[in-house]
């Protein structure tokens, strides 16, 4: 009877582990796909609407050539919009998956973000240290992590300075977002995070632990925040896995 015991537990243990498995592999490839209709569509909002904004501004210009001088207040209005329209598309374009990311690589993804941040809002955001070789997966979860967490430093941390901080050794790169804003409670956020369909913290938590990380939140009431992730910084054996097949 003991030994029957045993056995029924391990094999529960095995069908529990590989359930998790399963469930693991399967949100990772949720996220993937979550990221390849974001490159779509910012592809779409770049190219096409970007280029039906331009074609719109040249029929414009060639209007106001033979319109007369009471139309050309009308029209270069008209031009100032279309042109504020054009910036906005390419900005949303950009944060929704930015070409960079695979271009230049995610230190100079995160140092334009950073920028964009402090033109954007006027609290001074600092990058310190960097990343090189970062793998394409990783990238994505450490830019939309610190994509979201400047976007609550912006909506809610009131805070003067941001830093961004990078740092990579023993097979491991770490990301760290820290503020001088209000604070708040951590076990509080995390609680609500779900009743209140605000999933941002809980969100982050998940995407970095599907990459087999951990995701720190420091927080308190007057002495601002400290999100920290760590990553593995070697491809995954699922990941050799998937390209082979």
């Amino acid at each position: 009877i003991v030994n029957q015991d045993v056995t029924e537990r391990t094999r529960a243990e095995e069908a529990l582990h590989e359930s998790a498995n399963r469930l693991q592999h399967l949100s990772r490839r949720l996220l993937a796909v979550q990221e390849e209709e974001r490159r779509h569509l910012s592809r779409e909002l770049h190219d096409e609407f970007g280029q039906l904004l331009a074609s719109i501004t040249l029929h414009l210009h060639a209007a106001r050539r033979v319109a007369g001088e009471a139309a050309h207040a009308a029209l270069d209005e008209c031009m100032a919009l279309l042109h504020h329209a054009g910036e906005q598309v390419r900005t949303l374009a950009l944060e929704l998956r930015p070409r960079m990311l695979e271009t230049a690589g995610l230190d100079a993804t995160l140092r334009w973000l950073a920028e964009q941040h402090q033109q954007r809002t006027g609290i001074t955001t600092e990058v310190v240290g960097e990343l090189n070789d970062v793998p394409s997966e990783r990238s994505i979860a450490c830019f939309r992590v610190a994509q979201e967490a400047l976007t609550n430093v912006a909506r809610h941390a009131r805070a003067q300075r941001v830093w961004i901080e990078l740092d990579q050794s023993d097979g491991k790169l770490g990301l760290t977002i820290r503020d001088d804003g209000v604070g708040f409670d951590v076990a509080r956020a995390f609680e609500q995070a779900g009743s209140r369909g605000n999933l941002g913290l809980s969100g982050m938590r998940e995407r970095v632990e599907i990459l087999g990380g951990n995701l720190e939140v420091d927080s308190g009431a007057g002495r601002g925040t400290r999100i920290r992730i760590s990553l593995p910084n070697a491809p995954l054996v699922s990941d050799s896995a998937e390209r082979a097949a």
